[in-house]
């Protein structure tokens, strides 16, 4: 579903194309402000029109000792990656 600048919710299809990680790396968890963190299942991250989405971090292993911690600004959109496992 999708909330339209004017306030209505209309349906919406899943993007018809599966992004799939390189073969070594997985996703360890997910943190997305204000509901938790996830480490199974399927996850939707909200975007509203304006812009504004979810304040997620997402913790990515690519094997033994290397993980990446990948933030989102719910503001602007802008991510940041750093190394090893960090909680925001």
């Amino acid at each position: 579903m999708a909330l339209e600048s004017d306030g209505s919710v209309t349906n919406v299809e899943r993007v018809p194309e599966k992004i799939k990680l390189k073969q070594n790396i997985r996703f360890m968890d997910i943190t997305i402000s204000g509901r938790g963190t996830f480490s199974q299942g399927e996850l939707t991250v909200r975007i509203l029109p304006s812009g504004w989405i979810e304040g997620t971090t997402l913790h990515l292993s690519g094997g033994e000792n290397q993980i990446l911690t990948v933030t989102i600004n719910p503001l602007t959109g802008h991510s940041e990656v750093y190394d090893g496992y960090r909680e925001f």
